[in-house]
């Protein structure tokens, strides 16, 4: 009578030192295979991977900026405001002295840091002036219109009307050429609540939207 499949292993058990891997080879039972199966793993195991990849991706900024706080704090690239702010004051907003102290945190200066530093420097209007040309002269960055708009509530409230004025044109040239879809008057009136503000920078609008040719349009925005 020959052995049974069972026995043979048996046998081969006792005449060989099998290893542990080998042992696991020997009893993994095989599973009848089909093609339905087949695919049903794969878009299992692509699943998968396609969850996990989302979940890193998703994860991956907060992760970074979590351990930025271990860095020195001049390195850091969410204190790059505070820097900013306590250099203009410390060097009496000179600039260049500003690009040096900072110069490794540029790349994370963004439009939403300028207008964070422009709202603390309302009260120092010099100083919002020179961070402002610094931003688009010296770094090449385009201020948004929510930059235009602060440094612009910023000199009219300290009576500056010509820098005012001047960034005003600007503006609503920019705007005209560029991004026809951002609307001036509306962005002026809700840094309102964010900033001390004149009046008299509407009137300037409308002087403003005459002096580029865009009356027409400048009207319909109010």
């Amino acid at each position: 009578m020959n052995p049974s499949p069972i026995h043979v292993v048996k046998l081969n058990l006792y005449k060989y030192s099998l290893s542990l891997p080998l042992l696991r080879f020997i009893f993994i039972p095989k599973l009848p295979f089909s093609s339905s199966s087949s695919s049903s793993l794969s878009l299992s195991s692509s699943s998968s991977s396609s969850s996990l990849q989302t979940l890193d991706q998703s994860q991956t900024n907060s992760i970074s900026s979590s351990l930025f706080h271990l860095l020195p704090q001049t390195q850091n690239p969410n204190n790059i405001v505070n820097l900013i702010c306590s250099n203009l004051k410390q060097h009496n907003s000179n600039v260049a002295l500003l690009h040096t102290e900072v110069k490794a945190l540029l790349p994370h200066l963004g439009t939403q840091e300028v207008s964070r530093v422009l709202l603390r420097c309302q009260s120092d209007s010099s100083t919002a002036l020179s961070f402002f040309n610094w931003v688009k002269n010296d770094l090449g960055l385009r201020p948004s219109t929510q930059n235009y708009c602060i440094v612009v509530h910023t000199l009219a409230w300290s009576r500056k009307f010509s820098h005012a004025m001047k960034f005003l044109c600007e503006l609503v040239e920019l705007v005209k050429d560029d991004l026809p879809s951002e609307d001036v008057f509306k962005n002026l009136a809700l840094c309102t609540e964010d900033c001390n503000w004149d009046p008299v920078v509407f009137d300037m609008l409308v002087k403003a939207y005459l002096e580029n040719g865009a009356g027409s349009r400048g009207f319909k925005k109010f």
